[in-house]
């Protein structure tokens, strides 16, 4: 019901929240770095919010995650603003801090995680920070992947698949219903997101997809611990991307803040494939990862599961290299 749910709701109120960013003018210019050759309207990430809340709603889990919904209602409000009138970087990563930290010390965090190696892993005083940086990175990197037509909500749309998958594995309705949902609201966003894409998400929906489907790793494990080992590979591709540019810009002295053409798509692109061939491409990296993941979850902790965390890193590392290097 929550999938079903929220890939109708998305699939009718998308066309109408296009009519409506074409009427006030939220439109994104073609300029450099990007593909798009005509302006496209980009307020999308309202209506794959909208879905997600119906879906979510249907599937019971509202009642139960409604401090996690209302923070990732927050980052869509600061996403829209920043589509709408433009937010500085650091001002935007201050304020995703400050909503993490809020949702995490009302209860959003794993007192426990499950070791890789074997066992579960008490996390103490590091349970708030480690989930603050967490969510931070997880709606941070979706909207920096969000640079082709399709690529973030594909992403969201497979990683969130996954999410649910794992999520009936280990047993929870909770953040199972809300994957479920969230995977229906960028499934049926992505009708229209498709390249040629007729609408884009905008930051407003990369950041709080991004933060809600982080939210649903510090809820969903084994034995009432966090599966975020896991979830680290689930959604490897963008954290791959975010862990990269960091690294990348960091160590040739630029700000991290600084814009580049060094994302994994931009290689892709001057590889030779063509902007529907990367995010094909990216497509089937992310359903990789998520079927890795799902295994690593089946099978419990082991060296499976403790390679997957260790491959994402090193794949950072590797694609921090700028091209001028190589």
């Amino acid at each position: 019901m929550a999938f079903v749910g929220a890939l109708a709701c998305s699939l009718l109120l998308t066309p109408a929240v296009r009519a409506l960013a074409v009427r006030v003018g939220a439109m994104d210019e073609p300029g450099e770095g990007k593909v798009h050759e005509k302006p496209v309207p980009y307020l999308g990430g309202v209506s794959v919010y909208l879905a997600l809340l119906v879906g979510a709603a249907l599937g019971g889990a509202v009642g139960r995650a409604w401090g996690l919904l209302s923070a990732g209602a927050s980052v869509l409000v600061l996403g829209l603003y920043d589509d709408l009138r433009g937010c500085p970087p650091k001002v935007k990563l201050f304020l995703l801090f400050v909503v993490s930290t809020v949702v995490v010390l009302a209860g959003l965090r794993p007192q426990t995680i499950r070791n890789p190696f074997g066992g579960i892993l008490d996390l103490g005083d590091m349970a708030w920070p480690l989930a603050v940086l967490w969510l931070v990175s997880s709606s941070s990197s979706l909207n920096l992947v969000d640079g082709l037509d399709g690529l973030a909500g594909g992403v969201v749309s497979v990683a969130s698949g996954f999410t649910w998958a794992c999520a009936l594995v280990w047993g929870g309705k909770v953040p199972a219903s809300l994957a479920a949902a969230l995977a229906g609201a960028s499934l049926g966003f992505l009708r229209y997101n498709f390249p040629p894409a007729r609408i884009f998400m905008g930051d407003a929906g990369a950041l709080s997809s991004g933060f809600v489907l982080g939210g649903i790793w510090l809820m969903v494990g084994p034995e009432g611990s966090s599966g975020l080992p896991v979830g680290v590979v689930v959604l490897g591709l963008p954290m791959v991307d975010i862990l990269a540019a960091v690294l990348r810009r960091s160590t040739s002295g630029r700000s991290v803040f600084s814009p580049d053409l060094e994302h994994v798509h931009h290689r892709l692109l001057r590889a030779g494939l063509s902007p529907r061939g990367a995010v094909l491409f990216l497509y089937a990296v992310c359903i990789f990862l998520g079927i890795y993941g799902l295994v690593a979850a089946r099978l419990g902790s082991g060296p499976m599961e403790a390679m997957g965390p260790v491959g994402v890193i090193s794949a950072a590392a590797l694609l921090s290299v700028r091209r001028r290097d190589v």
